[in-house]
């Protein structure tokens, strides 16, 4: 239409025009999430499991996983080389609809830019999201122990003639013209098994930056694609599925949901079997029970393992706690805790070590071994009050707890050193109705049935024992021999002294199916490294009534409220999502409320000004008649 006032009425209209287009820009990107996400069942086709007793499923662990990775070809970072960023991992955030990006680099930058559609990513565009971190820095002092350049399983470390000129500053600590040695001048004939000197430079770590940024507002099951900043890399990972409805609907949209676990994992071959195996699993989440890197105070080992876990932790969400390794020899929680995020902010708990957090149809909670546990400590008191105000069995029918040390096994090694927490915590754990314990720390595999207080009971927690990641102090032997027909006890059900993973799939609200796969076996050979690959292996001193089986499988079955009525103890909570420009469905523009009323207001306004048009020009033509009859017909005649 062109207004006969001229063309300011056209200018308004289209800039309103522009305007509501520019601001629907991002509705137009939640639509297609919406879309995505209400086709998660296809998504998750590759779960499609028949499931049934005489059924057991199987992993092909010897194949390459697929690395789900594509290069950047963004010229801007090709050009300047700036590729270096690494050790990408990530991990589920604080609320619900979040995930933490961790990663590695020397840049101050702490950006990752993602987007549900991957060409965002890949060339850059502007609709592709940017969120914004932190980063930090830090510096310790070498510990050396034995097993670095002499371990129990795999290749040394280090060499001990390496160690040895670190730790030797007679080449430099003195004065060159005088002769003068220095105050921190040692003379070192052979290597020392300690901490290294503070003052001998060659004896402290520094670690490059290590970057935290938490993505917020994501959604279910949608697959999101993102980039670190100097990486030329673009990964992806599927947002674990969640809702934020009560209704039974919603909650059997979560199923079937899966995890694969592990712990006590190192930096063998062993290890690399380890990696690959779980990346094969395809699983929603993998929790690892602590005993990640064994670093042991020679902390250059974070960063290769962190280098090792990237092709599956940058597209399977890893949920950690920490182990004896990530304290003892000088490391003192600060690797690890940089490192390996937690949602324990989001869950209120004091401590990065212990936290609680809503997976799908589960509720996974990790408690810290290395902290004080009697019914007067912080951790305990957090963790009472956790499983009385949060844990909602309509939402998440399943609760599993994961710790490093095992409350129950039955190996010679490690033997009751987690008695106390067990006295301590069992009764609580047990009020609450846990379904699953899962630990680690005992180099082997050991599953139990229901069990409380050293007795089996139909309404307790069946243990998962999965230390046997394949670190380098190899598998743990022999096993104790009760008096029993098996010669374990009575609640042990399937025990063995090699490496493996576990795997564990949330069929319902009451089955889920466990399930074990051995890839590797200790060995009595040096020039193997004392690793066995075949697969008819077995370990030396492997005492154990399994000792040759390769796969161990089970069905855990939740017992009804009539039966066991702890395991239905349930609260009213529901989680909250996260607010944030960084969501999917509104970032980039306006909200929809703003949008509809800026349209609103634009269709007024057009309104309006043709209405003003209308007159004007009827004025205008009042006026021309008027006039060539002679007369003014808007004069008033006396």
């Amino acid at each position: 239409m062109v207004f006969p006032s001229g063309g300011s009425a056209g200018l308004i209209v289209l800039i309103c025009m522009l305007v509501v287009l520019l601001s629907g820009h991002a509705r137009a990107g939640e639509c297609v999430c919406s879309d995505m996400s209400s086709q998660r069942r296809a998504l998750g086709s590759r779960r499609s499991i028949k499931f049934s007793d005489a059924v057991v499923r199987g992993v092909d662990y010897k194949r390459l996983a697929t690395k789900r990775h594509r290069r950047h070809i963004a010229k801007s970072e090709t050009e300047n080389n700036n590729c270096e960023a690494e050790q990408v991992h990530i991990s589920p955030g604080n609320s619900i609809d979040s995930m933490f990006v961790s990663y590695t680099s020397n840049s101050f930058k702490s950006e990752v830019y993602y987007s549900h559609r991957e060409a965002d990513v890949l060339n850059d565009a502007h609709s592709q999201l940017t969120a914004t971190g932190t980063h930090r820095a830090y510096a310790e002092q070498y510990y050396i122990i034995g097993n670095l350049v002499d371990p129990g399983m795999g290749e040394p470390i280090q060499t001990s003639e390496y160690i040895r000129e670190l730790e030797d500053t007679t080449a430099w600590a003195y004065d060159k013209d005088t002769g003068e040695r220095w105050a921190n001048w040692y003379n070192v004939t052979e290597m020392f098994y300690k901490f290294g000197q503070y003052n001998n430079p060659y004896m402290v770590y520094q670690s490059p930056l290590v970057h935290a940024v938490e993505l917020t507002g994501l959604s279910s099951g949608v697959t999101y694609y993102y980039r670190v900043a100097d990486s030329c890399t673009v990964f992806q990972f599927t947002m674990p599925r969640f809702t934020l409805s009560d209704t039974s609907k919603s909650q059997e949209s979560l199923f079937p949901f899966s995890f694969g676990m592990i712990g006590d994992i190192g930096l063998t071959n062993v290890s690399m079997m380890t990696f690959s195996a779980l990346e094969a699993l395809e699983s929603d989440a993998v929790l690892i029970v602590g005993d990640l890197s064994y670093s042991d105070g020679w902390m250059n080992t974070w960063d290769s393992f962190g280098r090792a876990i990237q092709s599956l932790g940058s597209q399977t969400p890893l949920m950690t706690t920490g182990g004896n390794h990530e304290l003892q020899s000088g490391e003192n929680w600060v690797s690890y805790q940089l490192r390996y995020l937690t949602p324990y902010s989001g869950s209120g708990s004091p401590d990065p070590v212990y936290w609680g957090r809503e997976m799908g149809p589960v509720h996974v909670i990790a408690l810290n071994s290395y902290a004080a546990y009697s019914n007067t400590s912080i951790q305990y008191r957090w963790l009472e009050n956790y499983l009385s105000t949060h844990v909602n069995r309509d939402r998440t029918p399943w609760v599993v707890v994961m710790m490093h040390t095992p409350l129950y096994h039955s190996n010679t090694v490690h033997w009751k050193e987690g008695e106390l927490m067990r006295l301590a915590m069992e009764p609580l754990l047990y009020a609450y109705g846990v379904d699953v314990v899962l630990s680690g720390h005992l180099h082997a595999y050991e599953r139990t049935e229901p069990v409380y207080d050293n007795s089996l009971d139909p309404c307790g927690m069946t243990h998962l024992i999965l230390g046997d990641g394949g670190n380098y102090e190899g598998e743990a032997t022999p096993w104790r021999i009760e008096n029993t027909s098996t010669g374990a006890p009575v609640w042990s059900s399937f025990r063995e002294s090699s490496f493996g993973v576990g795997s564990i799939v949330i069929v319902n609200s009451t089955h889920a199916q466990f399930s074990w796969h051995r890839h590797a076996c200790g060995s009595s050979s040096s020039d193997a490294y004392y690793m066995n690959f075949s697969d008819s292996c077995f370990s030396p001193e492997d005492n154990s009534e399994h000792a040759m089986e390769t796969s161990d499988s089970t069905w855990i079955v939740r017992p009804d409220s009539i039966t066991c009525p702890n395991r239905h103890t349930t609260t009213g909570y529901t989680p909250t999502s996260s607010t944030s420009s960084g969501n999917d469905d509104d970032s980039d523009g306006l909200s929809s409320t703003a949008v509809a009323l800026i349209a609103v207001c634009c269709i007024l306004g057009i309104l309006c000004l043709t209405l003003a048009g209308v007159i004007v020009y009827l004025y205008k033509k009042i006026r021309v008649k008027g006039s060539s009859d002679g007369t003014d017909l808007l004069q008033v005649k006396s």
